[in-house]
């Protein structure tokens, strides 16, 4: 890794760190007090039996209406940064301002409006594999085995989930793990949210997943993709090549005449869609998004871009309209 990337990154950590607070209720808003229902991630653990690692995770269930038993709700499956691959285990999911990947999803206003389970493992760094100078946990052949597995052990425990409906979604380096994982497991999964995609144009997942766009795997796997344009840059001024590895894959979906919505900017163009806009493209079931923000922000803040993304409200109904083909 060049030493101003690795520089980066240390910053990124050190800032996550002093301005968090660990908070171990794992909560994503408080306590309903209408009926005492917690909005907050349970912390269990999953054996791996292929590494034989014990993997923690946190799993939230949405709540169910009165009366309603047979109910089905989507699934969420949310993976953490690098930043957790160097936290403590029993952090996990406590350091507020890195969390949003995942809280984002169980406060009580998103649950009132779009109910469902979301599950967020704790990739160990022993299932990582090093590309372009990164650790991956999901790229890897145990990553992506502990993955499988752990799907079909939530879904086996939790018959109320709608399989047609499992949504990816993953910040920074979990972001890389979204576009890997969409494509490769491209029959588990009805939509993938990739946020702040920590992308290298020079590396493996980026070739293996501009190489399934010209497959036409993403014809029928609807992608909303947000980053920050600073952060955006600082990943093309690093890896030292001309472009954003997201920006590069959304080059590739024009090229193959995917016909996607770019929200803000894209590569020299301006479009800043209104509300209105980004609403008919959702109701016309457009398939392929791009936000590129611009809004002020310190370099190690610009790579949130989930904090931001999470609060769209287009977002939760673009997204629990998909369903798998």
């Amino acid at each position: 890794m060049s030493t101003m990337k690795s520089l980066y990154y240390t910053f990124l950590f050190v800032f996550c760190l002093a301005s968090c607070s660990a908070d171990n209720d794992l909560s994503g808003a408080g306590d309903d007090p209408d009926d005492n229902f917690s909005y907050e991630f349970i912390k269990r653990s999953f054996t791996h039996e292929l590494t034989q690692k014990n993997i923690p995770y946190g799993f939230f269930k949405p709540k169910p209406s009165l009366g309603t038993t047979d109910e089905k709700f989507p699934l969420i499956l949310a993976l953490h940064g690098a930043e957790y691959m160097a936290t403590e285990e029993k952090l996990f999911l406590s350091l507020e301002s890195i969390n949003a990947y995942a809280t984002g999803w169980i406060k009580k206003e998103k649950q009132d409006d779009y109910p469902a389970y979301v599950l967020a493992p704790n990739i160990h760094s022993e299932l990582a594999t090093v590309e372009a100078g990164y650790r991956f946990p999901y790229t890897g052949d145990n990553g992506i085995d502990l993955i499988e597995k752990l799907l079909d052990h939530i879904i086996a425990e939790n018959p109320n989930i709608d399989t047609g409906r499992i949504y990816l979604t993953g910040h920074s380096t979990g972001g890389v793990g979204t576009w890997f994982l969409g494509a490769r497991m491209k029959d588990r999964f009805a939509a993938i949210v990739p946020l702040s995609s920590a992308f290298s144009t020079k590396g493996e997942t980026y070739a293996y997943v501009n190489s399934q766009v010209d497959a036409g795997v993403f014809q029928q796997l609807p992608v909303w993709s947000f980053i920050h344009r600073r952060d955006a840059n600082l990943n093309q001024v690093t890896s030292g090549d001309g472009d954003h590895g997201c920006r590069g894959i959304f080059s590739e979906l024009l090229k193959n005449d995917f016909d996607p919505v770019f929200t803000h900017a894209f590569l020299g163009t301006d479009y800043y869609l209104t509300q209105a806009q980004i609403k008919e493209a959702v109701n016309t079931d457009k398939k392929h998004f791009y936000t590129e923000y611009e809004y002020a922000c310190s370099l190690a803040e610009c790579h949130f871009a989930m904090n931001t993304a999470l609060e769209e409200p287009l977002l939760f109904e673009w997204l629990f309209k998909q369903r798998k083909q």
